[in-house]
């Protein structure tokens, strides 16, 4: 896993893209078994090409750079922690691009409407923009975006997804993975003898919350970071209690935090 926003080209502050397959590379401890490796880069979107006098060597030149990787015709010389220098062929690695891409729905909508003449099929696409169904993003959206041509048709299969609804998060905030804010909160406060409790009413509205700050799945810490940040610095001077967040008995879709001493 890589983050596009550290790539820059090679000889200039940040990350070269050959580092990706050195990480591939150590991480499946063999070069054959890396052969056949996954690479995935997020923010793919923000390496788009920039209009202006400076050189764009976190942009344009990155996406030049990983046509190398992803054409897979000439081996690449890569050089391991342990010193040695081997040379790694990326033609079965696949990668795997994702990207936000804000606008890129008017991009498309734009094409769609240049393209489509006919009484009927402009009819069809008022009744799909009102059912908020997406349109079909094309290679040429994503250069009119700011890919290159070059790059953009190195993405043999474009998917889209769908928006996060309030069940997909409700279901990250129930996830028990070590990366979890609140697994993370509960183990802060067990450290200092407390209770963190969320209820499942909670969740929902904490889900509701983010929603309409259409800040995604990053936005449920934001949300629960702004109700629990001041009791964190109180927490390890408090007597032992438990810390319940609940909904709001009058406010709708609001929460209230509960405080229970032992």
């Amino acid at each position: 896993m890589a983050d596009a926003t550290t790539l820059t080209e090679a000889g200039y502050v940040g990350e070269d893209v050959e580092n990706i397959l050195l990480r591939l590379v150590e991480s499946a401890g063999d070069p054959k078994r890396a052969a056949e490796g996954i690479i995935i880069i997020d923010e793919i979107d923000k390496i788009k090409k920039t209009e202006g006098h400076t050189k764009d060597v976190g942009g344009e030149a990155v996406q030049q750079a990983l046509l190398k990787l992803t054409g897979g015709k000439v081996p690449i010389s890569l050089k391991l922690r342990s010193g040695a220098q081997i040379s790694f062929n990326p033609e079965r690695v696949l990668f795997i691009f994702l990207g936000v891409f804000p606008g890129i729905d008017k991009i498309a909508e734009k094409r769609v409407k240049g393209v489509k003449f006919a009484f009927k099929d402009t009819l069809q696409l008022s009744h799909n923009k009102e059912n908020n169904e997406s349109l079909d993003i094309i290679s040429d959206d994503l250069v009119e975006f700011g890919l290159t041509s070059e790059f953009a048709g190195r993405c043999a299969t474009i998917l889209q997804t769908e928006p996060m609804t309030k069940e997909n998060l409700v279901n990250i905030l129930n996830s028990n993975s070590s990366n979890s804010l609140i697994v993370q909160i509960k183990k802060y406060f067990a450290n200092y003898n407390h209770k963190f409790i969320i209820t499942e009413d909670a969740k929902q509205n904490i889900a509701i919350m983010t929603l309409k700050n259409k800040t995604g799945a990053r936005g449920l810490n934001a949300v629960i970071m702004s109700i629990c940040t001041d009791y964190l610095f109180d927490i390890p001077n408090m007597n032992p209690c438990s810390f319940t967040i609940d909904k709001h008995d009058t406010l709708p879709n609001q929460i209230r935090v509960i405080i229970n001493y032992a």
